[in-house]
């Protein structure tokens, strides 16, 4: 499976070893111009962190933690939103 297939569908997150191996995909994504991380008008709560910032030892920027990224092939609006806090997981999904 390609790298942006990936991405296309749905990833529920379980646990921080899901957070955390994720978030290290969508930052390579970043960095491979694939995904681009936006800060929509419209989303109150998303975290006004750099999705590039995080490291693999922490911490997390928030105990919840939504970011957002367009697609740079297709320009889908994708989300991350995770409870980090209570250990509830999260998804990867298309907004």
């Amino acid at each position: 499976m390609n790298e942006l297939c990936l991405f296309s569908r749905e990833i529920v997150v379980d646990n921080p070893s899901d957070l955390t191996t994720l978030v290290t995909q969508i930052k390579q994504a970043i960095s491979d111009h694939k995904l681009q991380q936006v800060f929509p008008e419209n989303a109150p709560f998303q975290t006004r962190s750099n999705i590039a910032d995080f490291t693999e030892n922490g911490p997390w920027p928030a105990d919840y933690i939504e970011w957002y990224c367009v697609s740079c092939v297709d320009k889908k609006l994708y989300r991350l939103s995770v409870e980090t806090y209570h250990g509830m997981g999260g998804r990867w999904q298309s907004v």
